[in-house]
């Protein structure tokens, strides 16, 4: 099951996912990206998260690349979640920016 909290913190937007984000929950996860204000940062807090989908991870790089990488950060995230969150950047050589911490 997933679910996914957003709260508002100086400006910034939270995202908080929970479970696993499989192709099913994609638009949960774009809408969730879709109500950050232009300009603003984002802070993917994925303590929770344990599994994201290839469409998943690639509407974070997409987001990452409109906020710009000093904008956009993914904290807590656990060893496995960080692997599948590069993986498909670094099969297609991409350079990836943001912090994932």
């Amino acid at each position: 099951m997933m679910e996914i909290g957003v709260r508002y913190s100086g400006g910034v937007t939270v995202i908080v996912p929970q479970g696993s984000i499989t192709t099913s929950g994609v638009e949960g996860l774009r809408a969730a990206l879709s109500g950050e204000p232009k300009g603003h940062g984002i802070v993917i807090d994925a303590r929770g998260l344990e599994y994201l989908c290839p469409a998943a991870a690639e509407l974070l790089r997409k987001a990452e690349k409109r906020c710009g990488k000093e904008n956009f950060q993914v904290v807590n995230a656990s060893d496995a979640v960080r692997q599948m969150m590069r993986a498909p950047a670094e099969e297609k050589g991409l350079k990836q920016g943001g912090r994932v911490l």
